[in-house]
């Protein structure tokens, strides 16, 4: 990977959509409230896809690595 890339923490996360396209947002929240989002990711449905994938095989990659982690309440 790359590493002059800015890197931006984010634990919140708000999905749009329209026929065409998957809007995700990213945001870092706090206790005190919902934070503006400071980076937006458009992305086609087929691509969509595609991202899912890639996050739910690299999940399955870390907790062979690391274990199993929490649920989110």
């Amino acid at each position: 990977m790359p590493r002059d890339i800015d890197a931006k923490y984010a634990n919140c996360f708000r999905v749009g959509y329209s026929e065409f396209e998957l809007v995700i947002d990213f945001a870092q929240c706090s206790s005190e409230g919902d934070a503006p989002p400071h980076t937006r990711i458009v992305v086609v449905p087929v691509y969509a896809i595609e991202l899912a994938r890639l996050l739910e095989k690299s999940l399955d990659d870390y907790r062979q690595q690391y274990g199993s982690l929490p649920e989110l309440s």
